[in-house]
């Protein structure tokens, strides 16, 4: 039914040098989309499939440490495929749905079903009230409900396409993309407290649609397809970063814990092979790098989602090629003790030709390369390296992954592309 395997540290990018992140890989026959964790540790996800008869299946999955699927139960009325839930710091699973609020424990449980239909982003904020931002095409509102469903406040935001939400200790936060006739389609944030009463509000002449909005002891952070932002208690911003992705993507998202900001970008990569590209990047909480993963895949394997634990657990869910549906990617990526900007390390010319000789210039001693072809296997190991030296890669046209270790760790990587 599912085959394990350890990945070994394909195309790892680690900025800090005394660890590695370490991923295993599992394939599966049963199709799910989303991994929920609990406080405990509780591994869990849904399964959707149709039957022999066309008739759509679904049923809770629970996971064992190993990855392995020790339990089915069947549900009905779970929604598969829409970003509309939450897991609580009570263990709850909590899904908008049409059919109303619908929560699960990690048992398979239909514990409670509150009859609310109104769809969207939904949380649960710290006096057990739900918090529901519901996008809409043209306008968006921001619900507050109590634990019985009964309506507190709806605030009614026109003219926006896009909508999210967070609980602070003081009230909560929306980030909107807005709408207007110049098209110049502006990001706003307003900050309300517990009785719905605006605080403050900001816009920004920054034109994107949002990729994650995340609220830790650190502040206020937003993402969108190229920046990140941070903002302080008023919603002035303290900084933003470029993450513009340098190859054309097609899906990014964040996710934020106590210990920084994850962004994940699935690419895709033209030349001179088609071919699938997932990076995983930490970031501290003042836009600082601290570690990567980096991932290539065939067309087959497309991201569907993730999901990080504040203990820094990483689950990246992919669709999967016949005979298996899903692959789940399961490992941690933590932080280190030496920052790699004060390395250097330079490999030119890249593009190299195929008859031509890759001229590497570092200081590094003691550092060996390998190189590795887009499904991991190596193809070159052992490389010494010292300053201005030339290594005869023998490589065909295509693109291929490179690692710099020294004592068993990740140095640098990226990437090496032959014409």
């Amino acid at each position: 039914m599912f085959r394990t395997f350890i990945l070994s540290l394909l195309f790892i990018a680690l900025t800090f040098l005394s660890v590695q992140a370490q991923f295993s890989q599992t394939y599966y026959t049963d199709q799910f989309y989303e991994i929920f964790v609990s406080s405990k540790g509780e591994i869990a996800s849904i399964h959707a499939d149709l039957d022999f008869r066309n008739v759509l299946r679904t049923k809770f999955l629970k996971f064992n440490s190993n990855g392995e699927i020790t339990d089915r139960i069947d549900v009905t009325g779970v929604p598969t495929q829409l970003p509309y839930y939450c897991v609580t710091k009570d263990d709850e699973i909590i899904f908008s749905t049409p059919e109303g609020i619908k929560i699960y424990n990690f048992d398979g449980e239909l514990v409670r079903n509150i009859g609310y239909s109104t769809v969207g982003y939904i949380f649960k904020d710290n006096e057990d009230n739900f918090l529901i931002a519901n996008p809409q095409e043209f306008d968006c509102n921001f619900i507050k409900l109590d634990n019985s469903g009964n309506v507190v406040w709806n605030k009614f935001l026109e003219n926006c396409k896009q909508i999210r939400s967070v609980d602070t200790e003081d009230g909560y936060v929306v980030a909107l993309h807005k709408i207007n006739e110049a098209k110049t389609d502006p990001i706003q944030f307003i900050k309300y407290d517990k009785d719905g009463n605006v605080v403050a509000t900001k816009e920004y002449n920054i034109n994107a649609d949002f990729t994650g909005f995340h609220y830790t002891s650190n502040g206020l952070f937003a993402t969108t397809f190229n920046l990140l932002i941070a903002l302080d208690n008023n919603l002035d911003t303290l900084w933003t970063k470029s993450i513009t992705p340098t190859i054309p993507t097609r899906w990014i998202q964040s996710k934020a814990n106590a210990n920084g900001i994850y962004i994940l970008y699935d690419s895709y990569n033209p030349a001179p092979e088609p071919n699938l590209i997932q990076k995983l990047v930490k970031y501290d909480f003042k836009g600082n790098v601290l570690n990567e993963y980096i991932k290539g895949s065939t067309f087959a394997e497309e991201v569907r989602s993730y999901t990080v634990t504040e203990t820094d657990d990483v689950f990246i869910v992919f669709r999967a090629a016949s005979p298996s549906k899903t692959l789940l990617l399961k490992g941690d990526i933590v932080t280190g003790t030496t920052s790699l900007s004060e390395i250097s390390f330079k490999m030119y010319p890249n593009p190299v030709a195929e008859n031509s000789a890759l001229i590497i210039n570092t200081p590094i001693s003691d550092a060996t390369l390998t190189i590795f072809d887009v499904k991991g296997n190596k193809l070159r190991e052992g490389i010494k390296l010292s300053d201005n030296i030339s290594v005869d890669h023998s490589l065909k046209s295509g693109m291929y992954f490179y690692q710099v270790l020294k004592d068993s760790s990740v140095l640098t990587s990226g990437k090496i592309i032959v014409e």
